[in-house]
């Protein structure tokens, strides 16, 4: 079984191209970049500590729960349950954010692969 927490979703739709947001704080400065067709977004933060600027980026690629269901699937694994929070809200074409289960699809023997001596004389003997 697997369990994404993807957290908040960028705000593509709301947002046009090249359009950043970000949060500020006395000591803290925080904005993001998104790129859209490339599915990359870049999380800038400074901080002011002891009269000195510091500053840290880093990149992140962000995935949509469809693509998260392909690879599950191209696993072996299928959605079981899908939220929008810890708290089992329904995951909706609003949501901000998404909790997925997925679980290990049961295997199949092939015929003919047996695992023990009860698998060569089907039936009762």
């Amino acid at each position: 079984m697997a369990t994404a927490d993807s957290g908040p979703e960028p705000v593509l739709p709301r947002q046009p191209p090249g359009l950043t947001g970000g949060g500020r704080q006395p000591a803290h400065l925080g904005f993001e970049e998104y790129n859209v067709a490339r599915q990359i977004s870049c999380s800038h933060h400074y901080w002011i500590t002891g009269g000195q600027v510091e500053t840290f980026s880093v990149p992140f690629r962000y995935v949509w729960p469809s693509e998260l269901d392909l690879m599950a699937r191209l696993a072996g694994m299928t959605l079981r349950e899908r939220w929008s929070d810890w708290q089992h809200a329904p995951f909706t074409g609003d949501s901000r954010s998404h909790i997925s289960v997925w679980q290990k699809a049961p295997q199949r023997r092939a015929p003919g692969r047996g695992g023990g001596p009860d698998d060569c004389h089907p039936g009762p003997r």
